[in-house]
């Protein structure tokens, strides 16, 4: 939905609270409630900017509380709360958790709602024809508003100032339908596509780099922001209970196809999608996930790339016979959640006779310190770290705690090499989200999942901390160092 046109609709279901309560206070007040937490300060901007345009200025004739979440759920009740006890005259929600927690906080107060998944299925309204309640809007399916819709509100607008209130709310109500219904009738020029990338946040400079390597992806295929595509992204960080909020919501706003970034968000959408088509990257095993029913032939509404062959966890074990072949006791932590956990047995296998491999099964901060804590005792250790979400919410810990106890550090992917871990080798993630683009274009473009084969990485990349080596006071053999993609000094 264009935001001019939202704004539009904004003034005409404004109009009837903001003029029955004038008599009772001088400026009207409107609440403004938004489940996000980057980008605040443009939408506050713009969002005013175009109330303005339509004669609603702020300190004369309208006054605005603004509330944002910053992209924790829980607060969402909380600050709805505080704006009924302002008691402002119209609520305005911006995303699902948004406009759940006005409707729960207030049965009086208007609440007009925008990018929000299906209000059906999130308990908003009781249909889309007769919406009842005080909830009305956009539905987030939309991109943007049908002709019919725009026209139909562009001659309601101006009856709202010559109509009684009461007529002017029951004729509201059929035209605030609109919208929501819109979807049957929308105009497909604006294609949707959500995108729910787990365990890391917006704001991280490795999420920077994946989502912008999948907007590029996208882009050199013809798809541009704004003019034929409409990206809704979600990032959950590690908490596992906004991943699964995140996933419905997504799912409900309906998209013509969703990728999901990483092992944890397609298991979440997994979970709760069986049609809509998605996208994975980084699934270790999307046969042993039941995610597909075989690589050549996926079956089913799921496709994507591999995040290795199978038997990929020798390497590591290889690597660590170069780069410390003093290695005595191996720890391996591993989420107990993860199928990565299958391939401990063909680890253990490419490690010397002498070396003692240690399972560590981690789901918890305490865990994560605890077992890191046991490998340290004992003399001539190393840590490899298989993937999950639990390990990339907590790199950071695991990295400081591997050099406070001075242990050698491998990884699959690259990050954690460059943050202060010994070597990684893995996949290159950020080319898996570009080639990931290019399955969502032919998926845009009337294939199917089931018709596209899984894909197996064909790039991996070696990474040395030499600056960590020469901290654990380890030689890095000149042929590892000839073979390495980066070597960080």
């Amino acid at each position: 939905m264009k935001r001019r046109e939202f704004i539009t609709l904004l003034g005409g279901a404004g109009a009837w609270p903001l003029a029955a309560r004038g008599q009772q206070r001088k400026v009207p007040t409107i609440g403004v409630l938004v489940a996000e937490a980057s980008g605040l300060e443009q939408f506050w901007r713009l969002f005013r900017e175009d109330m303005a345009k339509l004669g609603y200025v702020e300190g004369q004739n309208i006054r605005y509380e603004f509330r944002s979440d910053q992209g924790q759920i829980s607060r969402a009740s909380t600050l709805a709360a505080e704006l009924v006890r302002f008691n402002v005259d119209l609520i305005v929600t911006w995303f699902t958790p948004a406009a759940q927690a006005a409707k729960a906080a207030t049965h009086d107060i208007p609440i007009v709602m925008a990018l929000t998944g299906d209000p059906l299925a999130n308990g908003l309204v009781e249909s889309l024809s007769r919406p009842g309640g005080n909830v009305t809007g956009m539905s987030g399916v939309n991109a943007q508003l049908g002709g019919k819709c725009v026209e139909l509100m562009r001659e309601m607008l101006p009856l709202a100032h010559r109509m009684r209130r009461r007529e002017f709310i029951t004729l509201l109500g059929g035209v605030a339908a609109w919208p929501i219904a819109a979807r049957a009738q929308q105009d497909e020029r604006i294609r949707r596509i959500g995108v729910l990338i787990a365990g890391l946040t917006q704001n991280d400079s490795e999420g920077q780099l994946r989502i912008a390597a999948f907007r590029q992806g996208l882009q050199n295929l013809g798809w541009i922001e704004g003019r034929n595509v409409h990206i809704e992204e979600r990032w959950p960080g590690g908490n596992a209970e906004r991943l699964q909020s995140f996933a419905a919501e997504l799912v409900g706003m309906r998209p013509d196809a969703i990728f999901a970034g990483n092992e944890a968000a397609t298991m979440a959408l997994h979970r709760t999608a069986s049609t809509l088509p998605i996208v994975f990257a980084q699934v270790s095993d999307p046969v042993a996930n039941g995610l597909v029913a075989s690589p050549a032939r996926p079956g089913g509404n799921l496709t994507g790339f591999a995040l290795w062959e199978y038997g990929f966890a020798t390497k590591w074990g290889e690597l660590l016979r170069e780069i410390a072949p003093r290695t005595a006791r191996v720890g391996v932590i591993y989420d107990p959640a993860n199928v990565m956990q299958r391939q401990l047995p063909d680890l253990e296998r490419s490690l010397s006779p002498s070396v003692h491999l240690v399972a560590l099964s981690v789901s918890s901060r305490s865990d994560l310190e605890n077992a890191i804590e046991r490998i340290a005792n004992e003399p001539n250790s190393a840590l490899i770290v298989f993937p999950g979400l639990f390990a990339v919410a907590h790199r950071d810990l695991i990295i400081t705690l591997a050099v406070k106890h001075s242990l050698p550090l491998l990884y699959p992917y690259r990050y954690f090499a460059a943050a202060g871990g010994l070597l990684s080798y893995g996949p290159d993630l950020i080319d898996q989200c570009r080639l990931a683009a290019g399955y969502i274009d032919r998926l845009l473009k009337g294939e199917k999942p089931a018709d596209l084969p899984v894909q197996f990485p064909t790039k991996y990349m070696l990474v040395i901390n030499l600056n960590t080596a020469k901290a654990l006071g380890l030689t890095v053999p000149d042929t590892l160092i000839a073979r390495a993609d980066e070597v960080i000094e």
